[in-house]
Parts: structure tokens; sequence; C-alpha cells
């Protein structure tokens, strides 16, 4: 048979592998955070979970389709960001709706107080959304005026990468607080244990997206993802690499057991 005559096949084989790749870039950096919401809803507990790690990847994908704007990527990457913002407010909503609940007698606090102290510990969903929304007109405006320049548009994707590589900073402090990694789920069935397999898969996915790419400035910018690997992979489970028992700070919770 002619090597042509396998056209046929290996067209329609390419564009499902292309269009799989791209479903797996758009879904993978969510997926680990679905198990985490079922948890928290079924326990109606979500003091494991800092809603920090909300606010960064809400910022950072804010900033990331901004960046869009001034420098065109790939579709896959941009849907991938307006799923992560739809994902994360999800969560924060509600995370938010059950620290209510379980809080009584506590004096109600509003985005419009301006208190910098309870910045991020509102009492209503509406005043994250006014945030969200404040952050995302000012930045919008200041890159609408800006967008022309070049060294602005490249400025505002490394500020995009860079804090969503800061997005373990915040759970580790809240570990750290509660000395124990309980609460924090990013399950994949290895030996019976929760393991952070599907975090890693989900960075590794988009450092692969980024790196396949045909901008050189993301290419550039994909060494930054580094960061987030090693923080959300090691640092937020100690024991992955430390080994169980090895590290003071968090010891293992009777859920690992």
């Amino acid at each position: 048979m002619e090597p042509g005559g396998l056209e046929w096949l290996l067209v329609p084989m390419q564009q499902l592998v292309s269009w799989g790749a791209a479903g797996a870039m758009v879904f993978g950096g969510v997926v680990p955070y679905i198990p985490q919401y079922r948890d928290i809803r079924r326990t109606q507990n979500a003091e494991g979970f800092s809603t920090y790690v909300c606010l960064v990847l809400l910022v950072a994908n804010i900033l990331r389709i901004l960046f869009w704007f001034g420098r065109r990527f790939e579709s896959p990457l941009l849907w991938q960001s307006i799923i992560m913002i739809i994902t994360m407010l999800l969560m924060l909503k509600l995370c938010t709706e059950i620290r209510v609940s379980n809080e009584l007698n506590v004096k109600r606090r509003s985005f419009a107080d301006f208190d910098l102290n309870y910045f991020w510990h509102w009492s209503k969903f509406t005043d994250y959304m006014q945030c969200i929304l404040t952050f995302t007109g000012v930045t919008g405006y200041i890159t609408y005026l800006w967008l022309d320049s070049s060294l602005f548009v490249e400025t505002l994707g490394f500020l995009a990468v860079f804090t969503e590589a800061m997005l373990g900073v915040p759970q580790l402090y809240r570990n750290y607080q509660n000395r124990s990694t309980e609460g924090m789920r990013t399950k994949s069935q290895t030996q019976g244990r929760e393991k952070p397999g599907n975090l890693c898969s989900a960075k590794l996915k988009k450092l692969g997206g980024i790196w396949s790419s045909d901008n050189p400035t993301l290419q550039n910018q994909a060494a930054s993802l580094h960061i987030k690997i090693m923080i959300s992979c090691n640092f937020l489970h100690p024991e992955s690499w430390l080994g169980p028992g090895f590290f003071p700070l968090f010891p293992r919770s009777t859920a690992d057991k």
C-alpha cells in the first residue's frame, strides 16, 4: 500500500490527538480542585483550604487574559484561564458560605469597609466579586492605555506567571498554622494514599503546553513554572520528599494514616 493511502486515516487521528491535548490543557488545571470541592461540601469544613489560593489564581489568570490582548497565544491557554477563574469563584463561594455559617456572633465584614486587617476575609461572596471586578476594571483600563508598550505587555505576562508560581505559599502558610496537611486534597490513588500526583500532572501539562506554543514570550516565561511545580509538589506535601514524620512542622494527620 502506498504511503499516501493512509493519509485519510492519519489526518483525522492527528486532529483527534490535537483536540485531546487541547482539552487536557484546558481542563487539566482544574481537575485537582474537583475532589477538593467535593470534600469541603461533604464535610462542611473549609479550614484545611486557604482561600488565598483562590486569590492568587484569580489574579494570575486575570493578568494572563489581559496579557493575551497584547500578545496573542494559543486559544487553549486562554480558555484554561477562563475555566480556572470560574472554578476558583465556585470554590470561593462554597468556602465563604461554610465559613460564615460556622461563625456565630461574629461581626460581618464587607469589601466596602476597606479594612486591610480583614482583606479577603469578608462575610459575603458578593464582596469578593466586588473586589475581583474592581481589580479587573482597574488593570483592564491600565492595559488599554499601555497596550502599545511592549515593555508593559511583557511585564504583565511576567507578573501573571510569577503570581501563579507563588500558588503554594498561601496553602503552605495554612498548613504551618494547622500543623497538618489535612484538608488539602489532591487525590491520586497511589498505594491507597492521597498524593500530589494530579496537581503535578496539571502543572506539567501547562508547562508542556507553553513550551509547545509558538509564542517566544511564553516560552521564555515557562522556566518560572518550575517554581510552581516545586512549591506545589514538594513543599505542600513535605512527606513526599522528606519521608513520613521527617518534617516536624507537619505531622501526619489521621486521614493520611
